[in-house]
C-alpha cells in the first residue's frame, strides 16, 4: 500500500463555511479532502486531506473535560471512518 497522510487540525471556533452549511447544528469536526481508496498520483484536491476539530462545539456540548476526552476520541474514530469511505449513516450504526 502506498503511503497516505492526514492532518488532525484543532481549532477554536468551527470556520464560517461549515458553520453555515450546518446552521444550528453543533459541529464537533469534519473530514475534509480525498477518501483513501480515491487517492490519484496527482491529487489535484484544493484542500489538503484533513480531520479538523472544533473547539467550541466540544465546550457546548459538554462541561466536565473527562466527557470532552471521550468525546474527541469518538469524533476522531467517526471521521477516520469517513476518510476510509464509511459512510454517515454506516458509522452511526456503529455508534460513531
Amino acid at each position: 500500500l502506498e503511503e497516505k497522510n492526514i492532518a488532525i487540525i484543532a481549532l477554536e471556533k468551527t470556520p464560517e463555511p461549515m458553520a453555515e452549511r450546518h446552521r444550528g447544528l453543533n459541529i464537533l469536526g469534519a473530514f475534509i479532502g480525498t477518501h483513501y481508496g480515491d487517492f490519484v498520483l496527482a491529487n489535484l484536491s484544493t484542500d489538503p486531506t484533513r480531520i479538523e476539530l472544533y473547539k467550541e462545539g466540544f465546550d457546548k456540548s459538554f462541561k466536565n473535560d473527562d466527557d470532552i476526552k471521550a468525546q474527541i476520541g469518538k469524533t476522531l474514530v467517526h471521521e477516520i471512518a469517513h476518510f476510509l469511505g464509511f459512510k454517515e449513516e454506516e458509522i452511526r450504526a456503529l455508534d460513531y
